[in-house]
């Protein structure tokens, strides 16, 4: 009766001592409560949890992202003065909107399993995230030289544009290093840049449906031109113009056409020249649709290559 007891209090005494400590299980490493403990001051850790490697993986990635996102926020509205508030709207966008490079650099460091979930070790090199940065400012740099050398409305809307991506990157690397990544050119550069060469008085004259007309009208006026109604006014003369040609269709209720645009405009000499050319293959239940469905590729179209105009 005694051994009875005693066996019986040893293995109260061991089961209790493993449920003790239900934060931990046997095995379970430091990391999954505290992935600081395993983060080097060259690193940023974060840890998630899901019922498959795959889904643990993804979290930790989230979860890492979400850290970043903070440091990231706090350090944006620390900057930019009040007068470039039109600036920080887009910077903000930038920040929002693009894909975070700063994440490619993300590794899963470890994993652990126990008996109902994966668990997951996210770690962000810093060294490796500031490499990343400077290549692609130092592209948005090259790029953004070569869009003040063209002298022309649409390179200042993208000018503005490229500077608003390059700030929300430097706000990236300002968060991993403490410090701005030197600047090829400054907002007060950009400002004055788009002050010079916007509101250029154009005179439009468009050939096509009046669908067309409105889009070439709203795309310009976007990317920094002004319409006079008389010629004599107007810096430059621009010609554009919409033709269709009905396409075979081998399917019943559908029409195709072919549209071809053409955007005529003065050279550096002063000769008019095409300047853009683009056609649209689309299909609808009649020609109107096909038309419509033409306005929005041609909308698109003109919103990355108005910059490519010489006028």
């Amino acid at each position: 009766m005694k051994k009875a007891f005693f066996l019986l209090a040893t293995l109260c005494l061991a089961s209790c001592a493993s449920t003790g400590d239900a934060k931990k299980e046997v095995g379970e490493p430091d990391w999954i409560k505290n992935p600081a403990s395993v983060c080097s001051s060259d690193e940023l850790c974060a840890v998630g949890e899901g019922r498959t490697p795959k889904r643990a993986k993804a979290d930790a990635r989230a979860a890492l992202g979400k850290i970043f996102e903070t440091k990231l926020a706090a350090s944006f509205e620390n900057t930019l003065s009040q007068d470039e508030e039109g600036t920080r709207e887009r910077v903000r966008d930038s920040v929002a909107e693009e894909t975070d490079i700063v994440l490619e650099s993300v590794e899963i460091r470890e994993t652990f399993e126990n008996a109902k979930n994966v668990f997951a070790l996210a770690v962000l090199n810093k060294d490796k995230a500031v490499k990343l940065l400077k290549r692609d400012m130092a592209k948005l740099d090259g790029d953004m030289e070569e869009m003040r050398s063209r002298k022309t409305p649409p390179s200042a809307i993208r000018l503005e544009k490229l500077f608003a991506e390059r700030s929300g990157l430097n706000r990236r690397h300002v968060v991993l290093t403490g410090k701005d990544y030197m600047e090829s050119l400054s907002y007060d550069d950009v400002k004055a840049y788009k002050k010079a060469v916007t509101g250029k008085k154009i005179f439009l004259t468009t050939k096509g449906e009046r669908a067309f007309d409105k889009a070439i009208r709203n795309a310009m006026l976007e990317n920094g031109y002004i319409f006079v109604s008389d010629p004599e006014k107007a810096a430059a003369q621009v010609t554009a113009t919409v033709e269709s040609d009905e396409q075979y269709l081998n399917v019943k209720g559908f029409v195709k056409y072919a549209f071809r645009f053409t955007l005529r405009g003065p050279d550096k000499t002063g000769k008019q020249v095409e300047q853009l050319v683009e056609s649209f293959d689309e299909t609808g239940r009649n020609e109107v649709q096909a038309a419509a469905n033409a306005t929005e590729s041609l909308k698109k179209y003109l919103s990355e290559h108005l910059v490519d105009v010489k006028f």
